[in-house]
């Protein structure tokens, strides 16, 4: 059993079911099957966050098996949690010069206007550890408007592009234009290298 506290409060039990397996003789993080585990809702995950697990309460295994009975063995195990600032995040659309496909500017506005709902950003929300999203939309890219680096971008090459418009800025020289605003000449553009 594990209980969770913030504040001296308790918030939260979760039981953990008794395991038909042996107890291994070493830790194994990478084998579940090997420990057990309960599922912790996010929201009882919070700064101020303490845990006490009582391994056995009901006495039923053989005290000879030498088991820990309680993690910590005194007061409570502190969790070390943060709250996450906003993760800011700019959404880019290109659009190709040869056959533009406006339809995802619409999906990426609705992205903007909806970031904890719009499905194209389920996977940002899902995975990171961040609670809110402050999304932007960027004005359409043209390829034609990024540096080329070492090849025509395609369709399938949009690695170049995007890694050009990621390491070079509004603000820091000479980055992400809309189509049609021009580049400065080549003695105003700073001394960089595109990686």
């Amino acid at each position: 059993m594990a209980r969770f506290y913030v504040d001296w409060e308790e918030t939260h039990v979760a039981e953990i079911p008794e395991g038909t397996d042996s107890i291994p003789p070493e830790i194994d993080e990478g084998n579940l099957d090997a420990s057990a585990n309960a599922l912790i809702p996010a929201g009882v995950v919070r700064p101020g966050l303490e845990m006490v697990i009582e391994i056995d309460p009901d006495e039923t295994l053989d005290p000879d098996l030498g088991v820990t009975k309680r993690i910590p063995a005194e007061g409570r195990l502190e969790v070390d949690v943060h709250d996450m600032p906003p993760l800011s995040v700019t959404l880019v659309p290109f659009l190709w010069e040869e056959d533009p496909d406006s339809a995802i500017l619409d999906v990426l506005k609705g992205a903007a206007k909806d970031p904890m709902g719009h499905e194209v950003l389920w996977g940002t929300r899902t995975l990171l550890p961040v609670r809110d999203l402050e999304v932007e939309g960027h004005e359409p890219v043209w390829p034609g408007a990024v540096p080329r680096l070492c090849c025509r971008p395609t369709r399938d090459s949009t690695c170049l592009p995007a890694g050009a418009s990621r390491t070079r800025r509004p603000g820091a020289g000479d980055g992400l234009r809309p189509k049609g605003a021009h580049s400065p000449g080549p003695e105003k553009r700073p001394s960089r290298t595109l990686a």
